[in-house]
């Protein structure tokens, strides 16, 4: 988002986003590394944050599938 310096991440394990596992502030310019979670679907949104600490509207929300682990030296794509 222009002019964005920050970006407010959270994730919830169900889409209204009222049981929120982390909320976290990364920088505009960031890669963010989630630590590991349950196999199961979550749910995410991000919500802009300026030079002034002011926050935008939030993004639409998103979701994401955690499978479960795979054996050591085994492949999950087919």
């Amino acid at each position: 988002v222009k002019g964005a310096t920050g970006y407010l991440f959270t994730l919830a394990k169900d889409k209204e986003l009222t049981r929120i596992l982390t909320r976290t502030e990364v920088p505009a310019r960031a890669e963010y590394t989630m630590g590991l979670y349950n196999a199961g679907q979550y749910y995410w949104r991000v919500q802009p944050i300026d030079e002034k600490g002011l926050t935008g509207p939030y993004s639409a929300t998103h979701s994401l599938v955690v499978g479960a682990p795979t054996a050591a030296g085994s492949s999950a794509a087919q």
